[in-house]
């Protein structure tokens, strides 16, 4: 038993270390999200996910709470520069983080109007837009900046 148990210890700590990039370097690759980019894109499917189920369940209290990590994740996700400017001229770079930030912000206000018509007790309006609105930002996103 106590072996079992140091393997699961041993097992969890070395998922944590690479997940969290103490283990590994970074890949450089072309195609590679950034390690912040990268936990951030999976904290928003994982609320998004968490969120849609809460609206299904007409629960406020959950939807609220994974709306807040959704938009953290956003605000934090915004900050860095997405993987395909590694391999750009400077300029080009630049206009792509911009172009990057600008499509963040955009999901950033549409989680606000989502939030304002969950306040509103409006849980169909609030499906609508996460499956139109913000379904089409993310899709538009992972076109132009996850190619």
């Amino acid at each position: 038993m106590r072996h079992t148990r140091t393997l699961c210890v041993a097992l969890l700590t070395g998922a944590a270390a690479v997940s969290f990039g103490f283990a590994t370097q970074p890949d450089r690759s072309r195609n590679q999200s950034s390690p912040i980019i990268h936990r951030k894109m999976e904290q928003m499917a994982g609320a998004m996910e968490q969120l849609d189920a809460a609206l299904n369940d007409g629960d406020t209290k959950v939807a609220y709470r994974q709306l807040q990590i959704l938009q953290e994740s956003i605000i934090d996700a915004k900050a860095q520069k997405p993987a395909i400017t590694r391999q750009m001229e400077d300029e080009q770079a630049e206009a792509t983080t911009t172009a990057f930030r600008k499509t963040m912000a955009e999901l950033l206000m549409a989680t606000c109007r989502l939030e304002i018509t969950l306040a509103d007790g409006d849980f169909e309006g609030a499906k609508s837009m996460m499956r139109d609105d913000i379904g089409n930002i993310i899709d538009a996103g992972h076109r132009d900046f996850n190619p």
